[in-house]
């Protein structure tokens, strides 16, 4: 075949590179050793859990019917929040999968606390 093969380029280059370079690239600072760096998915988890505040200060400060349109706009944000936690992938690490099951855990304590706050309305039936 015609295409040449990149993995020949790679080892030159990995052979040129002078070895204890990367080593030495990034020496750790005191205190920081440590605390391993948080996995992507953690992070995620704890963005969305920042948006989530906000919305909880907001069914806090919720007065209303549940058909009230700021009640509707809230579950809407909280529901969407919970779909995003859900489309975390842990990747196999517990540290994620139990990030992501605290924040599902809080933002279904905050729709409680959103259904409890708002005034059922009468002739809507309960499902």
């Amino acid at each position: 075949s015609a295409v040449p093969s990149p993995a020949k380029n790679v080892a030159a280059e990995e052979r040129a590179a002078p070895s204890p370079a990367p080593a030495e690239a990034t020496p750790p600072k005191p205190g920081e050793a440590e605390v391993p760096p948080k996995h992507p998915g953690v992070l995620k988890v704890e963005a969305i859990l920042e948006k989530v505040q906000g919305l909880e200060q907001a069914v806090d400060n919720f007065e209303g019917k549940k058909t009230d349109k700021k009640y509707l706009m809230i579950e809407e944000y909280l529901t969407k929040e919970l779909l995003a936690l859900d489309s975390v992938d842990p990747e196999g690490r517990a540290d994620v999968r139990q990030a992501r099951r605290d924040g599902v855990r809080k933002v279904q304590t905050i729709l409680e606390k959103l259904e409890q706050k708002a005034i059922d309305v009468p002739g809507q039936v309960q499902v």
